[in-house]
């Protein structure tokens, strides 16, 4: 074989060739082996295997020829065999390149196929977080190989994808974040891989709180992905119409991501100062210019405030008495009223757009009516009727 065909070519066409061979005539006849020719024992093994009929024997035979006898003639003929004749099935060539890869690793590498065996090993593997293995290992071997933009440009994108996306389903989630580098270090589908991340990473910050592993993590996956959209660039194969109506709530869940990501980040962080917070703030109000009537983004701005009404709460704790009735306490109740109004207006937006979500609405209901019933002791039930006004 003097000049190998594209892979994709050559896994249907190349084994019309093998009677063309150059290996095979010249081990096709014992009159020419010496007493003492090394490759005798290999020679004799080829005799037997071409010998056998059995179409499953005479494969797996021929398999262990080339793991027995590896270099010599006889197993280059078997191996050219089992890798390009058309009789071959696709799992039979993928067998063989295994067996030859393996053969020459324990030989010390060399084999003239072994390129190729790679070649199948990196595009045929139906396993796909074995097929990206392979494809990746095929490239760190033969940068500039014949089958290197096959795999590079055709394997290697839809395979990541796969397994990224397995990895999500299975909850592997360093897994998938390490597969997701790898896209962003080639300029894969930016879009998609990180607006997959941020939805996994939302998902579990809601239902996993200031636990989640994602806090502090999915800010950067959800800005990307949020810069991207607001580029106007549309990703390859989206639907340009489906992608534009889709614009508002992709950005308001990439931003209230970034939003709760960042709150218990600076929750956790204690800080000393309210404006601590301002930026989740301003993260979680952008959320609400695309959607405004998303009950998460409403209970994460009320707990916010709520924060921040304890960070005030603490500094007027820690006046002297007589500054609590003075102006620096005066100033401070001023604001803590604000934080706990600001409490009580998103609880009651939380309320409203629940919908469905009725345990969510539960989860403020007590909190809420407890404020309101602080700033308005004449009226401890009316916020009740402030529902009502956003939700008839």
């Amino acid at each position: 074989m003097k000049k190998a065909l594209p892979l994709a070519l050559a896994v249907a066409v190349l084994g019309t060739t093998v009677s063309a061979s150059p290996i095979l005539p010249l081990i096709s006849s014992s009159a020419t082996m010496q007493a003492d020719d090394p490759e005798g024992p290999a020679n004799e093994a080829y005799k037997t295997w071409k010998a056998e009929t059995d179409p499953a024997k005479k494969f797996d035979s021929g398999k262990n020829l080339v793991s027995q006898f590896f270099g010599s003639k006889a197993a280059e003929a078997v191996a050219y065999d089992g890798l390009f004749a058309t009789d071959k099935s696709a799992d039979q060539k993928l067998g063989m390149a295994y067996g030859y890869i393996a053969a020459s690793n324990a030989n010390g590498n060399g084999g003239q196929y072994l390129e190729y065996a790679f070649g199948i090993a990196g595009s045929t593997e139906k396993d796909p977080k074995k097929l990206l293995e392979n494809a990746q290992l095929y490239l760190q071997k033969y940068p500039t190989g014949r089958y290197a933009s096959h795999i590079s440009t055709k394997v290697i994108p839809g395979t990541r994808y796969a397994v990224f996306t397995a990895y999500l389903k299975e909850m592997k989630y360093q897994d998938a974040i390490q597969i997701a580098n790898e896209a962003f270090a080639s300029n894969e589908n930016e879009f998609l891989y990180s607006y997959l991340l941020t939805d996994a990473a939302i998902r579990d910050l809601i239902s996993t709180g200031a636990k989640s592993q994602f806090v502090g993590k999915a800010d950067g996956w959800a800005e990307r992905a949020a810069k991207y959209i607001e580029s106007g660039q549309t990703p390859a194969g989206a639907d340009p119409a489906k992608w534009a109506a889709d614009k508002p709530s992709s950005l308001a869940l990439l931003y209230k991501a970034q939003g709760i990501s960042r709150y218990y980040a600076t929750a956790q962080s204690n800080p000393a100062d309210v404006a601590a917070f301002e930026p989740a703030r301003a993260l979680f109000k952008k959320a609400l210019e695309s959607v405004e009537k998303d009950s998460v983004t409403h209970f994460f701005l009320g707990q916010l405030c709520d924060s921040q009404n304890a960070i005030l709460q603490k500094q007027y704790d820690s006046l002297a008495e007589d500054q609590k009735t003075a102006d620096a306490g005066n100033a401070l109740i001023a604001k803590i009223n604000e934080s706990i109004d600001c409490v009580i207006n998103h609880y009651v937006h939380v309320t409203a757009y629940a919908g469905k979500n009725q345990a969510l609405a539960d989860t403020v209901k007590t909190r809420l009516a407890d404020l309101w019933k602080y700033r308005h002791a004449d009226a401890p039930d009316a916020w009740t009727d402030e529902v009502k006004k956003i939700v008839p």
